[in-house]
């Protein structure tokens, strides 16, 4: 094989590879539903605009078959909802008391369909009187990370960063 051959193949077999993302984190693209100790479940259905020109994401919180809450959501706090899933608030717990106040947090996940992977939201919500109520944000990398926080103790630090943003 001609030297000059050589480096042609590495970059071209480095660049295949790059392209493989985490099965894990792309797992996580189709999580849509959760379901808290309580018996109430919360579910994200993509909401497509009439001609497919612009996306929102409904978010909906019900106990059987009786709806608690139910908003749709496009630009809200600072996100574009061009795509969202839930994501662990830490690894192995989509839901759980971060902040002890003896209530419930979630975090969906927000995608806004460019190049900047690393400059998305985790959007933070509590589980108060039969309603989810915004807590925070959060910058993720919807390619890399597997949850919001490392420990539960991230959420009240504020040097805390994600580690996978620029």
């Amino acid at each position: 094989m001609p030297k000059k051959l050589w480096p042609c193949i590495m970059l071209l077999s480095l660049s295949i590879w790059a392209k493989e993302g985490d099965p894990y984190v792309e797992k996580l693209w189709d999580k849509n539903y959760l379901k808290f100790s309580t018996g109430e479940e919360v579910l994200l259905a993509d909401m497509e605009k009439h001609g497919g020109e612009a996306n929102f994401q409904r978010l909906f919180l019900r106990q059987g078959k009786r709806v608690l809450w139910d908003k749709t959501f496009s630009q809200e706090y600072d996100a574009l909802w061009n795509r969202a899933y839930f994501i662990p608030l830490i690894p192995g717990q989509f839901i759980t008391d971060l902040n002890n106040d003896g209530f419930s947090e979630i975090a969906v996940a927000t995608w806004h369909g460019g190049n900047a992977v690393w400059s998305n939201l985790a959007i933070l919500f509590s589980l108060k009187n039969d309603q989810l109520e915004f807590l925070t944000t959060f910058p993720i990398n919807v390619e890399v990370s597997r949850s919001v926080y490392e420990n539960k103790s991230d959420f009240g630090d504020q040097n805390y960063r994600c580690k996978h943003c620029q």
